[in-house]
């Protein structure tokens, strides 16, 4: 099937080509790349394992910005 001539397509017809040629950029780029990030399970492990709490007599996050604000 020759290529359609873009002077004779309509605006619908175009879209619908840059559609499909989109969709197939897609589909060609997921199944070749590999998902690179880490499940969400081991997301929110991680998270949970690095999470850290100040101490009580630390300052609070409005103290420190007046007093940096005051400096």
């Amino acid at each position: 099937m020759p290529s359609p001539n873009l002077s004779n397509m309509t605006l619908d017809d175009l879209q619908q080509m840059i559609a499909q040629i989109v969709d197939q950029r897609i589909a060609q780029y997921l199944v070749l790349t590999p998902s690179a990030q880490p499940p969400t399970h081991e997301t929110l492990a991680s998270v949970a394992r690095h999470r850290w709490t100040p101490p009580p007599e630390a300052p609070t996050v409005v103290e420190m910005l007046r007093a940096d604000r005051d400096r």
